[in-house]
């Protein structure tokens, strides 16, 4: 009997641990749906307007100020890098953001909190 309570505890386990992984995501108010803003780019500000959809993809459009207005696009599914960052498969652009109550946070190249007095200016708003 203790043998198998013993086989059973690393199953239960992890059910439990990737049911509340699962279900955290989720308790982010209403995350699907289109966020944009301005953020910094090198030389000018980039236009930036994701939309997420509820089945894990999204479309990304970036806009250039500085450059005519040269448009880039991308498209593809995303996944959750924890119960509150997500990680954009394929995007040229910056993957990773941190999903907020309407909002949508920018991290930095390898998916952390960008930092300086420029920090406010990569949270996108939900539409």
């Amino acid at each position: 009997m203790k043998r198998s309570m013993l086989l059973l505890l690393p199953i239960a386990l992890f059910a439990f641990i990737a049911c509340e992984n699962h279900t955290n995501h989720k308790s982010v108010a209403d995350w699907s749906g289109t966020y944009a803003g301005e953020v910094p780019g090198a030389n000018s500000a980039i236009r930036v307007e994701i939309t997420l959809n509820s089945d894990e993809t999204y479309k990304a459009v970036n806009q250039y100020m500085d450059k005519g207005g040269e448009i880039f696009e991308s498209v593809g599914s995303f996944r959750w890098q924890n119960a509150s960052v997500i990680i954009l498969d394929g995007a040229e652009f910056p993957p990773y953001y941190k999903v907020g109550k309407n909002s949508l946070t920018q991290l930095d190249m390898q998916g952390e909190p960008i930092s300086g007095k420029l920090t406010d200016q990569y949270v996108l708003k939900k539409k």
